[in-house]
């Protein structure tokens, strides 16, 4: 990309075509819980969501956090902050989902 006359790299490494709820969850991972709803309305206008929507947004923004740390394990700095951002995830989202408990438009990210 370009900014000023200035030639910037930008991170494409998760672009691709996929599944489009997997899309939207792994989306929904790096959004504030209370602006999730504003994208999804957003999306609705221009493309249907199934009935059970949220639940499966639900399970796909856990996958992608799960594929996220894979990654992040082979990053030789992770070891200092991704123990505290995996206590984070399973104490808040990934209990919720296991007990069957909505998280994905409340509580607090996983990053705060």
């Amino acid at each position: 990309m370009f900014h000023e006359q200035e030639a910037r790299a930008i991170d494409f490494g998760a672009c691709g075509f996929g599944y489009y709820l997997f899309d939207l969850g792994w989306t929904l991972s790096y959004i504030h819980p209370a602006f999730r709803d504003q994208l999804l309305e957003s999306y609705t206008q221009q493309f249907d969501l199934p009935h059970n929507y949220v639940l499966r947004l639900e399970g796909f923004f856990i996958a992608a956090q799960l594929e996220t740390m894979n990654f992040w394990l082979g990053l030789p700095e992770a070891n200092e902050w991704l123990p505290c951002h995996i206590s984070k995830l399973a104490r808040r989202e990934f209990k919720r989902y296991v007990n069957k408990e909505e998280f994905l438009f409340s509580g607090t990210p996983y990053w705060e």
